[in-house]
């Protein structure tokens, strides 16, 4: 995941809260598939390029048919968060573009 980083706060980091095991696939997964290996407990999963470049989010709680891609069922571009950023920080611009507060 790069490199460690240091700082010389002690505010929370989005590195030291998000959850690391999130369940991805690729854009030419099946939803079905998709479904089969995502985790109890999760109704999305990443969307990744080769490169682990992550290109959109797929939410497993809609109605969607088992034979449709990832690619044709996923929300592109989804906001993302550099792990050295502290989460007042990134909920305070997450707000502004979606409108829900953080905590």
């Amino acid at each position: 995941m790069g490199l460690p980083t240091e700082h010389r706060d002690t505010r929370k980091r989005i590195e030291q809260i998000a959850r690391k095991e999130a369940p991805t696939c690729s854009l030419h997964d099946r939803v079905g598939q998709v479904r089969a290996k995502v985790p109890e407990g999760w109704n999305a999963c990443v969307v990744l390029n080769a490169d682990r470049i992550v290109l959109g989010l797929v939410d497993l709680s809609t109605d969607s048919d088992a034979s449709q891609s990832a690619e044709e069922i996923m929300r592109p571009a989804p906001l993302t968060f550099r792990p050295g950023r502290t989460v007042e920080e990134t909920c305070s611009n997450s707000n502004r573009y979606t409108g829900i507060e953080g905590r």
